[in-house]
């Protein structure tokens, strides 16, 4: 297992998918906060109560999240560089599950299941924190970690153009919830102390110094779920669903990284 870890570069891959994490989720922020503050609670708000920010951090946080001017409006150059920087990290997150399950490159071809996928995460950040807000403290982390285990099976399933049978991802998706609900409380504790920290250091520019740690930890535990599922899945059964595009690969050996 350790020599297939070695062999996918799975640190290169997790900075590459962070980085295109971070730079999808800067301009999608900048939308957030505009409409947060149409809704009445600004995206800042949200942020600083979820970490229990105060002092330095707290105020880089607002800067950061500063809400727009009253006429100010998002524009249609606003949007399609939301879109795009989404689709580069959904690409990004393709090729390394396409990496993991010795899958060939779809590069441009899988846009549309690029733009499902986004559509999904939409959906689910719009759903799940409201449910979970209205279930009790025990049901309402198991619907949690349900709904995380949900989205992690969904999403290389989609991403991956449906040329793997979802039950060869269970493993994968399994792995991928537990590390996230793991990283997830992790960043209530290491969050407010570094995000005020590289507030004191360096001003609002360090909340994005933070964000960008969170986000290669949180690409760091996707592509190792990957890589270790995948691991686990493909000496027990050809991975390949009926309606792959691509014939199963004759070879089971791991595709170096690019």
């Amino acid at each position: 297992m350790l020599e297939r870890l070695l062999e996918l570069e799975i640190l290169d891959r997790s900075l590459v998918v962070g980085a295109q994490a971070f730079s999808a989720l800067i301009p999608l922020l900048i939308v957030l906060s505009s409409l947060g503050a149409r809704g009445g609670r600004s995206l800042a708000s949200g942020v600083i109560d979820r970490f229990g920010l105060s002092g330095d951090g707290a105020d880089a946080v607002r800067r950061t999240f500063a809400v727009p001017a009253d006429d100010t409006a998002l524009t249609v150059l606003g949007g399609l560089v939301v879109v795009y920087s989404s689709l580069a990290f959904a690409r990004a997150l393709q090729r390394a599950f396409e990496l993991t399950w010795n899958l060939p490159r779809r590069g441009m071809r899988g846009t549309g299941w690029g733009l499902l996928w986004i559509a999904l995460i939409a959906v689910y950040w719009t759903v799940v924190p409201v449910v979970d807000d209205e279930l009790p403290a025990p049901l309402g982390t198991l619907a949690a970690l349900a709904a995380s285990f949900l989205l992690w099976l969904i999403t290389p399933y989609v991403l991956l153009a449906r040329r793997v049978w979802w039950r060869a991802l269970v493993p994968q998706a399994a792995l991928s919830a537990i590390g996230m609900t793991v990283l997830g409380i992790g960043a209530l504790i290491y969050a407010p102390q570094t995000i005020g920290s590289s507030a004191a250091q360096f001003g609002a520019i360090g909340v994005a110094f933070a964000l960008l740690s969170l986000l290669w930890a949180a690409a760091f535990v996707l592509v190792t779920a990957a890589a270790i599922g995948s691991y686990i899945t493909l000496p027990a059964w050809p991975p390949v669903s009926p309606g792959s595009v691509t014939p199963p690969s004759s070879s089971t050996a791991p595709a170096r990284a690019s």
